[in-house]
């Protein structure tokens, strides 16, 4: 019974512990990351199609979630004109990969007030490279 314990405690324990980002694949979740911020930034409706996944769910701080259609409906009308990412953490597990960050994003007219939104990205890694399956933000 004992050993039955320990070894229950063993595996809480292996499946609890932090994934580990080897540099490789944290630099290629920062690059999906930075085209997203160029994508939102830019309006780029073509860059949105290839970066999120057919199965996307994109919240915002307000509540609002969108659909892949209603996303890329959305993006010519984004008014975002900043984005910075500070306290990034990635964990990859597998081919889904967790990026959590608080992401300072200013709208236009508020370029010099920084709003800043505790951000979590879902990314799938799929033949084509990362791919945005969800993206959750609390204001």
């Amino acid at each position: 019974m004992r050993s039955v314990r320990w070894m229950i405690f063993f595996l809480l324990a292996v499946a609890l512990a932090p994934a580990k980002t080897d540099p490789k694949t944290e630099k290629q979740l920062m690059a999906a990351m930075d085209v997203l911020k160029d994508a939102t930034i830019g309006k780029d409706v073509a860059a949105f199609t290839r970066l999120i996944d057919p199965d996307i769910t994109y919240s915002h701080s307000s509540g609002v979630t969108m659909d892949r259609a209603v996303l890329l409906d959305y993006v010519p009308t984004m008014t975002t004109v900043y984005i910075k990412y500070l306290e990034t953490d990635i964990r990859v597990y597998g081919n889904l990969a967790i990026v959590k960050n608080v992401t300072d994003i200013r709208g236009a007219g508020s370029e010099n007030n920084p709003f800043l939104i505790n951000a979590m990205y879902v990314w799938v890694k799929s033949p084509r490279g990362w791919r945005l399956l969800a993206r959750q933000v609390i204001g």
